[in-house]
């Protein structure tokens, strides 16, 4: 059953590939039929066709060679620049050697070693210069496709963000409300109200992935949350939350530190004495911000896997706003134990 339905998927995708190369061939041929008409314009003579069908063979295996080693150094999360440029020198070098054992200038001297400095040294150039002619060609038919690659991975990371939010303003005119009604019955409550509705503004004021607000901010934020939960556990609750360092004017991504804060109130174990949560925050003096959280898990596996996607959500948006060497975030899940760590280099 599977290798049918493997089978069938093939066959779909069959027209899709057939349109491709037809219109790239289509594309070849109009391109080689102008360069080739151009040539007689201005000399008035051709050469045999093998002559042409080799060389321009040549030439676009060349292309469809840049493209995918550009394909695979950057369509993916981490561009692998290395293994990107050594392929790049040794596709050139063969295409030299190809051209250098097909050019009959070259080819069939009976002695290699009396070939003059001056016919090698022309053969390079041109053969370097039509090499970088299909270079730029191909990265001009790449690049447009990359660029969709990098818009459809922000439109990821946003959507990651607008999944984390809920309706602010109807959640804030509605919590109003309550107040209201809770203010005159019970303190603590309309406490947690107000509470909540700082914490709904701020995610309010910050609904664009690309903004970024202050780390204090963020801080004050998280603050709010150990408060609301301090109501909700009272005196069970067996959690420390401390911050070390300046944070001055710096900014992050909004709701990043939150959202680990909140997964360790959602999903661990508060109310354990022997082993209680612990969330620290770190800022050093050259820009680098910690975030470490541990705690024991609660004994529902679904919660487990909850924690799991908004902590996925969570790496989208981190991928698309810093670069590799400028975050790192890391999970330890054990049996009974959850740890979180996150270092920003803002």
């Amino acid at each position: 059953m599977n290798a049918r339905f493997f089978h069938i998927n093939n066959n779909k995708d069959s027209p899709a590939l057939l349109r491709k190369f037809v219109v790239h061939a289509l594309c070849w041929l109009i391109y080689i039929t102008y360069e080739l008409c151009t040539l007689y314009y201005l000399t008035g003579k051709l050469e045999p066709p093998k002559v042409y069908i080799v060389y321009y063979g040549v030439n676009i295996a060349f292309f469809y060679g840049v493209t995918t080693i550009l394909q695979y150094t950057f369509d993916r999360r981490i561009p692998r620049y290395f293994i990107g440029f050594a392929g790049m020198a040794g596709l050139l070098i063969l295409l030299l050697t190809v051209k250098g054992l097909l050019n009959p200038e070259l080819h069939f001297r009976q002695n290699w070693l009396h070939i003059r400095r001056g016919e090698v040294l022309t053969f390079v150039m041109t053969a370097l210069y039509r090499a970088g002619f299909f270079f730029l060609l191909a990265v001009f038919y790449w690049a447009p496709r990359h660029m969709l690659l990098f818009r459809a991975k922000a439109d990821r990371a946003e959507k990651a963000l607008l999944r984390q939010q809920i309706n602010p303003h109807l959640l804030l005119n509605s919590l109003n409300f309550v107040y209201s009604r809770v203010m005159d019955t019970s303190e603590e409550a309309a406490q947690c109200i107000v509470l909540l509705s700082e914490l709904l503004r701020y995610s309010m004021d910050y609904t664009a992935a690309e903004d970024k607000s202050l780390l204090l901010e963020e801080l004050k934020q998280m603050q709010n949350l150990m408060e609301i939960n301090r109501y909700r556990f009272g005196k069970r609750m067996q959690m420390n939350m401390e911050f070390t360092g300046d944070p001055g004017d710096r900014r992050i991504p909004p709701l990043i530190l939150l959202t680990l804060l909140e997964n360790v109130f959602k999903h661990g174990d508060l109310t354990d004495q022997d082993h209680p949560a612990s969330v620290r925050v770190d800022m050093t003096n050259d820009g680098c911000l910690s975030f470490k959280s541990q705690n024991m898990k609660k004994s529902s596996l679904r919660s487990v896997i909850r924690s799991h996607q908004g902590l996925q959500n969570l790496r989208a948006r981190l991928s698309f706003m810093y670069s590799k060497d400028q975050y790192a975030l890391s999970v330890h899940d054990q049996e009974n134990q959850f740890e979180t760590y996150l270092m920003i280099k803002l």
